[in-house]
């Protein structure tokens, strides 16, 4: 029996031609999910402003690339007879024959062979098909969730994820025109609907769908306090996400176009060119900038706004403006910097063994005759790690070359403790102690890029300038006397300190 497809979209939000006041009077100009009490859409509109103070990519153009990344999914299904935009048209189920209808929110995407595939297990007695989904949220919930998997497979034996569900249409029109629309545009109502005794379901052990929750999503919106609350997010941000799941590579596509999407959002670099989207950061406001000036002992240090610049793109600069052509990288992280780096010879040292990579420190060391142009410190934070580290580095350092050591600019006092209060936030631990230990000494060289979170720059010559304090290395000295304490330089700067020519 040919039984065809209705593809129901919960939202017909026009993102092209949004404008702030037509988003202030969404309630009764935009067909929407779910309808928002004035005290909720006031703090949601406050929560764009800040998304639009801080990011280079508006929220409502987000928005509109996300839900073109969605259709373009849903082309791709083979099986869709009818496209509902319209929420009120549910009402046309009371005129239709069969059909099996899948509602879909605008930035979720389905299976390919989905809609071939219910027909084909369609029962005149069922109500309802149901399969499991995956969970796709590339950022953390802010402040909700200490450990953050950026994609989890979800099970709904006993309900219903935000669109792992059809519902045939005979048992729409048994429905009250409300209770209809109810269980059309939320899952929830569907779930505790359908799984009553009564109704009879048809579950695929199968994931079928993708819901994402992107940074631009209410649920991740409504949590941002300050501009501030959006600096947790720039590791997420240029991060690569993999390996994706085998029964997920229907999705790989798709979840590479948000990917490059989400990178959007850390692009607003310097003009100086040292990553391959480097623009200038204009008035963007850091995360320093929020903070009381009134405290003695700030918890968060006043700094300049900070370049999003990445260290990969650091260590590529050197690369290409010194011919260096080796390289190691101490701390191997599947998102850290090593895929990306251009040099022809490369070696990666982690704590666990992995494609590529060699096995715990102290065996490469033992082992190792490579002598490296660049090499990257971006292993445990804390300093008596960090000054082993570097001295194992400049132990295989070629002449000339340079050591860069990652997290070395904390702008909280929480980032900068020996122990990490939360995975959902940046920690940099007291990587700056061991910066400034070197700083100290005069058979070395160094300075800190202010970029990202902080690059230590090492090379092996006498100390252009070294530091004479000998104060506590407390966080009360850090944020009063940073600057001094590790040498900071600029993009510009940090051409001369480097040897390179401007």
């Amino acid at each position: 029996m040919s039984v065809p497809v209705v593809l129901y979209l919960r939202s017909n939000i026009d993102w092209r031609t949004m404008t702030d006041a037509r988003f202030a009077g969404q309630r009764d100009d935009v067909t929407s999910t779910q309808p928002m009490s004035t005290d909720r859409l006031e703090k949601l509109i406050r929560s764009v402003r800040m998304w639009n103070d801080v990011f280079p990519v508006s929220y409502f153009e987000y928005r509109q690339r996300l839900r073109e990344i969605a259709e373009l999914n849903w082309l791709r299904m083979r099986g869709i007879c009818v496209v509902i935009r319209e929420q009120q048209f549910h009402s046309l189920f009371d005129q239709w024959g069969q059909c099996i209808v899948l509602p879909v929110d605008e930035d979720d995407w389905f299976h390919p062979d989905l809609a071939e595939r219910l027909p084909q297990l369609f029962d005149p007695a069922v109500d309802v098909y149901h399969w499991d989904d995956f969970l796709y949220r590339p950022v953390p919930f802010l402040g909700q969730e200490p450990d953050h998997e950026p994609i989890r497979r979800r099970k709904w034996a006993s309900s219903f994820g935000t669109n792992s569900y059809a519902i045939a249409s005979t048992s729409l029109r048994k429905l009250t025109p409300v209770l209809r629309q109810q269980v059309l545009l939320h899952h929830e109502a569907a779930g505790e609907l359908f799984c009553r005794p009564g109704f009879r379901r048809h579950y695929i052990d199968e994931c079928l769908s993708l819901s994402h929750k992107s940074p631009a999503s209410t649920l991740h919106m409504e949590h941002f306090e300050s501009q501030a609350s959006l600096t947790d997010w720039p590791f997420y941000l240029s991060r690569r996400l993999e390996p994706i799941p085998a029964d997920l590579q229907w999705a790989a596509d798709s979840i590479g176009q948000a990917e490059r999407l989400l990178g959007r959002l850390d692009s607003d670099n310097d003009d100086s060119k040292i990553g391959p989207s480097a623009r200038s950061s204009g008035s963007r406001v850091s995360v320093a900038a929020t903070a009381s000036a009134s405290k003695p002992i700030p918890s968060v240090v006043a700094t300049r706004a900070r370049p999003q610049i990445r260290l990969v793109d650091v260590v590529n600069y050197l690369i290409e403006h010194r011919g260096f052509l080796s390289y190691l990288e101490m701390g191997y992280d599947t998102v850290g910097p090593f895929n990306q780096v251009l040099a022809p010879y490369k070696v990666a040292v982690a704590n666990r063994p992995g494609e590529g990579v060699q096995d715990a420190t102290e065996e490469f060391f033992a082992a190792n005759q490579s002598r490296f142009d660049v090499i990257v410190i971006n292993g445990l934070h804390l300093q008596e790690q960090v000054l082993i580290d570097v001295e194992q580095a400049r132990g295989c350092l070629r002449s000339g070359g340079c050591i860069l050591i990652n997290a070395c600019l904390p702008t909280t006092h929480e980032s900068q403790l020996r122990t990490r209060l939360s995975l959902a936030r940046p920690w940099m631990g007291d990587v700056w102690k061991a910066v400034v230990q070197f700083r100290r000494r005069r058979d070395c060289d160094v300075a800190v890029l202010d970029v990202g979170a902080g690059v230590g720059l090492l090379f092996e010559r006498e100390n252009s300038r070294p530091t004479t304090d000998d104060i506590p290395l407390t966080w009360e000295a850090y944020a009063k006397n940073r600057d001094d304490l590790l040498n900071i330089k600029s993009i510009d700067d940090m051409k001369t300190f480097v040897g390179i020519d401007a």
